[in-house]
């Protein structure tokens, strides 16, 4: 194939019309290629060739961005570049494909950034594509060296009063003077004592306005850290598939074991699907007198040569067996949790999941053994899973959403920080949470239907400018949140 690539390029550089056919061939050779060094190979030599840039000129694909591309983290960057630095707008569908695959593997594109931000300053345009670039979507140990590179920026200390940041709104603008290091509040200022707080309403709305802008980016990357990309999908749980179902309260059991990730449970599972015996797990005979999968896999995992990958996981299968065993009525608490609510009025989570001593359990045939320890607030997440993803309807979505809210360490430390109040951790004490949230910004404490996940996105470390941004701005002396989350490397 990559000679083939050569024959059909020659020496002369791939336009979109040439690029567009040969993507039509290579997606075909690509399905069947097996050999890593030919698919190496092909990249090389598609990398090697020219490709026209935005201004007609002939560019390798390693400088250009690409303004057509899905990602908002590469239109951003094709935002500041100059038209030299741009793919061409006639390269779309096939051939903005295989622009895309030649470009995947080519390597770190730092020193292209950098030359593009020598020369930002050309107009007002580029100028502020590239401040929100730095304030937004660059990591803090590239902000200096872009920084560097702008010889046009004036020193840290001269830019919070510099025109060259008109146009940028406050968060942005206070994002990106926190990323070089800037002081927001004068030196008059009194210290702040423990009772300092930010205006909790004032944070609240702007992580609010923040998710607005930014959930159709943030949610699928949420998504592909949590949830197995094949063998899971929502629509599933509204047919009662078994093994989705199963998928959904291990995922939550897991998040019991303590500091782990969530892309770590997943690929646990993802690992359990690709060997097959996630799906034997999940569908056993719940009346059967043994337990064959559960006691296979106990064998595997005390065999003399087997693997110690994933101990903490392996640790729950009796979680896992109890979930398959009694499968039926754990869904069925949850499907029916919108109409024992409206019957009952406000209940514990925690007691419906301990069915002995619920009378709403046991009023609608539920009598399997405590779930509560397991699942802990993970059944939290489970309702506010099943309420984002519309396996509730909208009715019982609002009726459900308080009991979607979770008192995580991450969020009661944010809601302690900012003044909302100390709470519980425990699967009945989100409500307490949602009601005081919901007290001070009304309705939009739904967070567009997403319920408590822009808190707990907004406190991973990689978003933690951005709530220090909205902070001083809330409070105007500055205070930034330093402990939330030390691990910047979740998908969200």
């Amino acid at each position: 194939m990559p000679t083939l690539v050569e024959l059909a390029t020659g020496d002369s550089g791939i336009d979109a019309d040439l690029a567009g056919r040969l993507s039509l061939v290579i997606d075909e050779a690509l399905r069947a290629a097996t050999s890593k060094e030919e698919d190496e190979a092909l990249r090389r030599v598609l990398r090697e060739r020219k490709w026209r840039a935005e201004d007609g000129s002939w560019q390798p694909i390693r400088v250009l961005a690409f303004p057509q591309s899905d990602d908002p983290d590469e239109r951003a960057r094709a935002d500041f570049a100059p038209p030299a630095g741009r793919l061409a707008a006639d390269y779309c569908d096939a051939a903005l494909e295989l622009a895309q695959f030649a470009d995947q593997r080519s390597g770190g594109h730092l020193d292209v950034l950098q030359e593009w931000a020598r020369t930002a300053n050309s107009n007002d345009a580029r100028r502020l594509s590239f401040l929100r670039y730095l304030a937004t979507r660059t990591r803090p140990e590239t902000v200096p060296v872009l920084a560097k590179a702008a010889d046009w920026l004036p020193p840290a200390a001269e830019l919070q009063a510099s025109p060259l940041l008109d146009g940028l709104d406050q968060t942005d603008r206070n994002l990106l003077l926190l990323k070089l290091g800037c002081v927001l509040f004068s030196e008059q200022a009194p210290p702040r004592t423990d009772d300092f707080r930010p205006d909790a309403a004032t944070v609240l709305l702007a992580i609010a306005e923040w998710w607005q802008a930014e959930r159709e980016t943030l949610i699928p990357a949420y998504e592909r850290s949590v949830y197995p990309t094949e063998g899971f999908a929502f629509g599933s749980l509204n047919d009662d598939s078994d093994e989705t179902w199963f998928t959904l309260l291990a995922l939550a059991t897991f998040q019991t074991l303590g500091r782990i990730k969530p892309d770590q449970s997943r690929h646990f599972v993802t690992h359990a699907m690709n060997e097959g015996w996630w799906h034997q797990l999940s569908t056993i005979n719940p009346d059967a007198d043994n337990l064959d999968p559960f006691v296979e896999r106990l064998r595997a995992w005390s065999e003399p040569d087997a693997r110690e990958d994933y101990m903490i996981w392996r640790r729950c299968l009796t979680d896992l067996c109890l979930i398959a065993r009694h499968l039926d009525d754990y869904r069925t608490l949850f499907r029916r949790l919108p109409g024992i609510i409206r019957q009952d009025g406000p209940v514990s989570i925690g007691n419906l999941l301990r069915p002995a001593f619920s009378v709403a359990a046991s009023r609608i045939g539920v009598f399997a053994p405590p779930l509560a320890r397991s699942l802990g607030i993970g059944a939290n997440w489970i309702v506010r899973e099943l309420a984002r993803k519309g396996v509730y309807s909208q009715a019982q979505a609002d009726l459900v959403l308080p009991y979607g809210w979770s008192t995580a360490d991450r969020v009661r430390k944010l809601a302690q920080r900012i003044g909302l109040g100390t709470f519980e951790h425990g699967v009945d004490a989100g409500r307490n949470l949602h009601k005081a949230v919901e007290n001070l910004i009304g309705e939009d404490a739904a967070f567009a239907g997403d319920g408590d996940l822009p808190l707990h996105i907004i406190t991973l470390a990689k978003h933690r400018d951005i709530l220090n941004a909205i902070l001083y701005d809330a409070d105007g002396d500055g205070w930034t949140a330093d402990d939330l989350d030390e691990d910047r490397s979740d998908d969200a």
